[in-house]
């Protein structure tokens, strides 16, 4: 089993509403999301993804850009918003992943990061962008825990100066 995780693409500083959840892209995070696109589409021919998206709107605008072209289901979550490992962790042991779905988690760090660090007993830093695939020794998404993992691939466009 595997599981996808990846963190949203470059965002703005700050939000017109001053609000951190209010950020959006910035045009390096559009490009980004051009090339994981290409990535996905180039890497994951035939694959049906289903994405545990944060509403953020950095978030949703990165799962609209870079799956635009991509077969995949979405269901947007309040809870991944700036989520905890721990809080990640739950979401995805009481989520019902249809069997023939590739799970992705898009989201934000720290949390990303750092579950993924738990589930791989890796040192690992998640950056914009990055798409994380960690194998998991487990079928059964309710066993997850610390160290059942290995980062199988890891992937984040590089943008030409």
């Amino acid at each position: 089993m595997k599981i996808i995780f990846f963190r949203h693409a470059k965002t703005e500083l700050t939000a017109k509403t001053g609000k951190d959840f209010d950020r959006g892209l910035r045009d390096n995070g559009i490009i980004q999301c051009s090339k994981m696109q290409e990535f996905i589409e180039k890497e994951f021919s035939g694959v049906n993804f289903f994405v545990l998206c944060s509403t953020a709107k950095r978030t949703r605008q990165t799962y609209k850009r870079a799956f635009e072209k991509i077969q995949s289901k979405v269901k947007y979550l309040d809870e991944l918003y700036l989520a905890s490992a721990e809080e990640i962790l739950k979401i995805i042991q009481h989520e019902n992943v249809p069997n023939d779905n590739q799970l992705v988690i898009l989201g934000h760090n720290d949390g990303l990061t750092d579950l993924v660090n738990y589930l791989t007993d890796a040192a690992f830093y998640v950056q914009t962008s990055g798409w994380v695939e960690v194998t998991l020794e487990i079928d059964d998404l309710q066993l997850l825990s610390g160290g059942l993992g290995s980062i199988s691939r890891y992937y984040r466009p590089v943008l030409e100066v």
